[in-house]
């Protein structure tokens, strides 16, 4: 045999070897890593050279073929990348094409009951019907990192079991380093900082795939909303069940609900629709602006909705899939706090103060991603659909010209803001899909002020002296923090007033047309996407969450 074909039969060999242990033990993460790496470089390439914000034909391709070829590493890899492709789908402002992510939110593929067995001999070294009176080989629900699988405690009470997949623990490590390297070529070719998230980020995501975790991290979240007369009978937190909980298998109760995104269902038993939204709302406001313990995946495919078993005539929502949370720090949750109230009071000096601790050199831009709309100081936060487009228009000039110098003291920027932004934007999706019943804004300034505390020292300028010293002129601080005080609820006032003529011609629109007018998180998402697409830039709706 002649020297060259040796090679080659070795190179085959090898090559063969280097396939077969890469599928059928490390669950091809090879395989999976060298496709993202492929894609993410021919993906910039093409936005590099392909992109003209003067040829809407042109670009609408572009999306096209980038938001196919995105979708397909998410399918082909599983795993984490569904999760990175749920997220993109909860983004409304990007453009039409990408919707095709939201088909990411239907069941992923479930693993064998054979792999399940394997997996609780593992953990447990029980097959599950050694554990279980009952157990559905088949999962009931299937995601990213898990399937779930209904079944039966000795003691005959219904539980769902939540099982993680097999090739996660292999995949995890793999793709997390796959992740920071695909940030840092985009940081390289773009110029815009990224990579200083990704420890922070990948902790997280560690955390979420330890069941363990997400067991303590819904007991913690089910205690604090015990303590809020509100909320305690209006939202529910399954038990969990921890002598049949491990790591990778958690047993919770079993609840039969509806999904929150299934509108016909909640109409047709009756469910009152802005009630949910308003207690949605106030659920996860509560835990920026007051504990500090943030549920991070708020998306309707983790909140149910039933009748209270205690009172059949009350409704209540339940939160699902704890794995994700983020907690705050307590400078971070009061400073967030007095940003927000700031705001509606007008106190530069506050929001100065605060931007300039979080290494934010301008407080204008902050004010409008976070407020998800146009701010300027002395201007009244309305919600006005005549004169959104100019408004946003000049936000989106704004924000292309001021993003990468906005970013570059990143390392004073708090990263709870990576977490709580991504909460502010499954929620504001959320009170989008019902039409936008409730006035977002209001009810979060309102936990905001809350969250700081009865003292009327919050009401004062926001001045050193003022905190630590005892001052001789302290009567002009009693007027000025009253003053202040009617700043807001007056600013809270004209922004409900917008709000509701926004849905008086909302259901104006409804009777005279047949179809119901769009609410002002549909007008604010609208506004964006005309705006972006006037500067040559595509403003995701996750940008306006602070």
């Amino acid at each position: 045999m002649q020297r060259w074909q040796k090679r080659l039969l070795s190179t085959v060999a090898l090559g063969s070897t280097i396939y077969l242990i890469d599928k059928y033990i490390n669950h091809s993460v090879l395989e999976r890593s060298t496709r993202t790496l492929y894609n993410a470089l021919v993906i910039a390439a093409d936005y590099k050279l392909n992109y003209d914000e003067n040829n809407l034909e042109s670009a609408s391709k572009l999306h096209s073929r980038v938001s196919q070829r995105m979708f397909n590493v998410c399918i082909k890899n599983g795993g984490l990348y569904i999760k990175f492709g749920q997220q993109i789908a909860s983004v409304d402002v990007l453009p039409a094409q990408y919707h095709i992510f939201r088909k990411l939110y239907d069941d992923a593929p479930s693993v064998d009951y054979d792999e399940v067995k394997k997996l609780f001999l593992e953990e447990t070294g029980k097959e599950p019907l050694e554990m279980f009176t009952s157990f559905s080989e088949n999962a009931i629900a299937s995601a990213s990192i898990a399937q779930v699988h209904k079944a039966t405690l000795p003691d005959g009470t219904e539980v769902a079991v939540k099982v993680q997949k097999p090739q996660i623990a292999s995949q995890l490590n793999w793709d997390l380093r796959i992740h920071r390297v695909v940030l840092w070529l985009q940081e390289m070719l773009f110029d815009i900082p990224l990579v200083w998230m990704t420890d922070y980020l990948h902790e997280h995501f560690r955390q979420e795939t330890n069941f363990i975790n997400e067991g303590r991290n819904a007991e913690r979240a089910a205690m604090d909303l015990a303590k809020v007369n509100d909320l305690a009978e209006k939202v529910y937190i399954p038990k969990v069940y921890w002598e049949y909980t491990t790591p990778r298998i958690l047993t919770c109760e079993w609840i039969d609900g509806t999904k929150f995104n299934a509108l016909d269902d909640l109409k047709q038993k009756r469910f009152n629709l802005t009630d949910l939204m308003k207690t949605c709302v106030d659920v996860f406001a509560n835990q920026i602006f007051k504990t500090g313990f943030i549920h991070a995946d708020p998306h309707p495919g983790n909140i149910l909705v039933r009748w209270n078993p205690k009172n059949s005539e009350k409704y209540q929502l339940v939160l699902l899939d704890h794995g994700l949370y983020v907690q705050s720090t307590e400078s971070f949750r009061r400073d967030y706090c007095l940003f927000w109230k700031s705001l509606f009071t007008y106190d530069i000096d506050s929001l100065q103060s605060v931007a300039t601790k979080w290494g934010i050199g301008n407080v204008q831009l902050f004010a409008s991603v976070t407020l998800q709309k146009p701010w300027k100081p002395g201007k009244s936060l309305l919600i006005n659909s005549k004169s959104n487009a100019p408004e946003v228009a000049e936000m989106a000039s704004m924000m292309k010209q001021k993003l990468k110098s906005f970013l570059t003291t990143s390392e004073l920027l708090p990263k709870e803001l990576i977490f709580v932004g991504r909460n502010l934007n499954l929620v504001r999706s959320n009170n989008r899909l019902y039409g936008s019943p409730v006035n977002r804004i209001k009810i979060m300034a309102i936990h905001a002020v809350e969250g700081l505390g009865n003292d009327w020292k919050i009401w004062m300028p926001w001045r050193k002296e003022i905190i630590e010293n005892d001052r001789p002129d302290q009567w002009i601080d009693w007027i000025v923090a009253r003053i202040n005080y009617s700043i807001f609820n007056c600013s809270l006032f004209l922004a409900s007033i917008s709000f509701y003529v926004n849905r008086i011609w909302q259901n104006l629109s409804k009777l005279i047309t047949g179809k119901e007018g769009e609410g002002f998180e549909a007008i604010i998402d609208q506004r964006i996407k005309e705006a972006s697409g006037q500067f040559g830039i595509q403003i995701e709706a996750s940008a306006f969450d602070g």
